[in-house]
């Protein structure tokens, strides 16, 4: 059976090094490098400000796999730049337009590089508690948080939910108040309000 080759990844010291060192030790695990040739492939891994450390620092760095590894994550591990990130995890707020999904992806980012030592389940706890907190419209907020998400991923099923009731509830308001309004209008639009308020229960439920 052929055994094909697995490439590392190229680092350019943009992302934290941590994602890219899992990578390159997967890398290295599977093509079953020794310590030089690891050494060799994680040098030519690295470009642009990355790079940079090959020629700016001492041979007795450069020449080593642990001294060299070891700056790296001094220099763009996440850990070097955990306040960065919280500053950024506690400002960040949902832009007009946004979607959910795009908000819960980078809550997800910065939340791993603010707190990378941090035990998942704490960090997921917080990571729910900053994207409720970021959604700006308080009454949905509060909507998402009466639902008690256990996790970051739950609490993006519940406001994509509530998301769409609320556009399809908004539309057929819409249609009705465009139409005279009959005694049949109102049975109507008041049914619609009790359904949505037994949803609303179940969920609570």
């Amino acid at each position: 059976q052929v055994r094909f080759y697995v490439k590392p990844p190229k680092y350019d010291g943009k992302k934290a090094f941590e994602t890219f060192y899992a990578h390159f030790q997967n890398c290295a695990g599977y093509n079953g490098w020794d310590r030089v040739t690891q050494l060799a492939h994680l040098k030519a891994s690295l470009v642009e400000e990355a790079g940079q450390v090959l020629w700016d620092s001492p041979p007795d760095v450069t020449e080593s796999l642990t001294e060299l590894t070891q700056l790296l994550k001094e220099r763009f591990g996440g850990a070097a730049n955990c306040d960065k990130f919280r500053m950024e995890l506690m400002g960040r707020k949902r832009k007009a337009g946004e979607s959910l999904e795009s908000l819960h992806a980078d809550i997800r980012r910065l939340i791993v590089r603010a707190y990378p030592d941090l035990e998942a389940k704490a960090r997921e706890i917080m990571a729910t508690d900053h994207f409720i907190d970021s959604l700006r419209d308080a009454d949905f907020a509060l909507k998402v948080r009466e639902r008690n998400p256990a996790s970051l991923d739950e609490a993006l099923k519940i406001g994509l939910r509530l998301e769409v009731w609320a556009k399809d509830m908004a539309r057929f308001l819409s249609e009705e108040t465009a139409k005279p309004r009959t005694a049949r209008a109102v049975e109507v639009e008041c049914s619609c309000r009790l359904a949505q308020q037994i949803q609303d229960n179940a969920l609570m439920s």
